[in-house]
C-alpha cells in the first residue's frame, strides 16, 4: 500500500485548522439550531458548547494515535492495527460514513437553494453542477483544498462578524433567562443531538497525514473545532435572543430564517438571506470537496491503486445516486439520524478502541 508519505502535498498547521472547520461547519450550519432546540431550547448553547468539548477530547485521542503512525491515513493503519480483514471492514465503513454523510449534505444543500433562490431549476441539476465542481478541486490534491480553504475563509468570517454585529439592535437576551431551568436532562440529551453539529471531524484520520509537522496535529485541528464552536454558540444565542425558543423550534431554515429577519435599509438589499446562501455556499461546496477527497483517497489505498484521479469521476454517481434516496425532507432526517449513530460509534472506535489496541499491541512487542 502506498504510504502518503511518498505524495507531493503538505499542508500546514493553520490549514489543518481551517479544513476542519470547513469539514465540521460546511453542511451544517446552515440547520444546526434544529439540531438542538427541540431538546435543550433556549440552553441549547451550552449544549453546543459541551458537545464541542467532548468532540475535542476525542480528537486530542485520536491526534495521539495518528502520531504513532506518522505520515499513514487510517486506511493504512486500520489494518496493522485490526489484522487484513477487520482493517479492511473498518475502512470500508468509514469511506461509506464519509460517502452517505457527504451525499445527506449534498441534498440538503440542493433543497435550500431550490427553496430559497433557484424554484424553478431541476435539483438534478444544482447538484450535479456542485459534484463536478468539486471533483474538478479534488483531482488537484489536498493542497489545492487547503488554499481554498485559505481564500474561502475571510469571505465567510467577515461577512458572519457583520450579520452578528448587525443583529445587535434587535436582540433580546432575556430570551436566553433562566438558564438551565429545566434540569440536566434536556442538557444531556441536548448534548448527544448537538454531537450531530460536528461531524466532519473525522477528517483528520486522513489529514494529518500530511501535516509538514504531525506533532501539530492535535493543536490544529482543535483551533478549528474551537472557532466552529465559537460560531455555532454565538449564532445560536443570537438566534434564540431575535426569534425565542419557540418560534425557532418551527424554522425549516432556522439560519436563513434569522437572517430574513434582518433590515437592511442602508445596504438597499430586500432579501439578506440569499446573501446568506451565497456565502454559506462556499463552506458547503468546501466541505462537500473534502468529503470526495477522503472517499476518492481512501478507496485508492483500499485498491491499491497509484492515483486517486481515476476513481474521482467513477465516485460522482455514487454521490448523486444516494443525495437522491431521500424521497422528502422526512426521510433525509431519518438518514441523518443512521449518520448520527455511525458517527458515534466511529468516533468511539478511533478514539477509545483502536488507542486500546495500540497501546496493547506496544506493550506486546516491548516483551516480546
Amino acid at each position: 500500500m502506498r504510504d502518503p508519505r511518498e505524495f507531493a502535498d503538505r499542508i500546514s498547521d493553520l490549514q489543518l485548522s481551517l479544513l476542519t472547520a470547513f469539514a465540521v461547519a460546511g453542511g451544517n450550519y446552515l440547520v444546526m439550531p434544529r439540531l438542538v432546540v427541540h431538546t435543550a431550547g433556549r440552553d441549547g448553547w451550552l449544549t453546543l458548547l459541551l458537545a464541542g468539548l467532548f468532540i475535542a477530547l476525542a480528537a486530542g485521542s485520536i491526534a495521539r494515535l495518528q502520531l504513532k503512525f506518522p505520515g499513514r491515513t487510517a486506511v493504512a493503519y486500520n489494518e496493522a492495527l485490526l489484522g487484513a480483514f477487520f482493517g479492511k471492514v473498518l475502512s470500508l465503513w468509514l469511506l461509506l460514513h464519509f460517502l452517505v454523510a457527504a451525499s445527506a449534505q449534498l441534498r440538503l444543500v440542493t433543497d435550500s437553494i431550490k427553496f430559497f433562490l433557484l424554484p424553478q431549476t431541476p435539483p438534478e441539476v444544482t447538484m450535479g453542477t456542485m459534484l463536478f465542481v468539486a471533483a474538478y478541486a479534488v483531482r488537484h490534491g489536498i493542497n489545492a483544498l487547503a488554499r481554498l480553504a485559505q481564500v474561502f475563509f475571510p469571505i465567510v468570517f467577515v461577512f458572519l462578524v457583520l450579520i452578528f454585529l448587525l443583529f445587535q439592535t434587535s436582540v433580546d437576551y432575556h430570551n436566553l433567562l433562566p438558564i438551565a431551568a429545566q434540569g440536566w436532562g434536556p442538557l444531556a440529551l441536548g448534548t448527544l443531538a448537538a454531537l450531530g453539529a460536528y461531524q466532519g471531524y473525522g477528517q483528520m484520520v486522513f489529514t494529518m497525514a500530511f501535516l509538514h509537522r504531525p506533532d501539530q496535529g492535535a493543536g490544529a485541528v482543535w483551533r478549528g473545532l474551537a472557532l466552529v464552536a465559537a460560531v455555532y454558540t454565538v449564532t445560536y444565542i443570537i438566534a434564540i435572543a431575535v426569534l425565542g425558543p419557540q418560534h425557532l423550534a418551527g424554522l425549516l431554515y432556522p439560519i436563513l430564517d434569522l437572517t430574513r429577519a434582518l433590515d437592511f435599509p442602508a445596504l438597499l438589499f430586500e432579501r439578506a438571506e440569499i446573501l446568506m446562501i451565497v456565502v454559506w455556499l462556499l463552506a458547503a461546496y468546501l466541505g462537500l470537496a473534502i468529503a470526495f477527497y477522503l472517499v476518492a483517497l481512501g478507496s485508492m489505498q483500499l485498491l491499491h491503486l497509484e492515483k486517486h484521479d481515476p476513481l474521482v469521476y467513477l465516485l460522482l454517481p455514487a454521490f448523486f445516486c444516494i443525495a437522491r434516496v431521500p424521497a422528502n425532507l422526512t426521510e433525509l432526517e431519518q438518514l441523518g439520524r443512521w449518520v448520527l449513530l455511525s458517527f458515534v460509534l466511529l468516533s468511539l472506535t478511533y478514539a477509545v478502541l483502536l488507542p486500546v489496541v495500540a497501546f496493547f499491541l506496544r506493550g506486546r512487542r516491548s516483551r516480546a
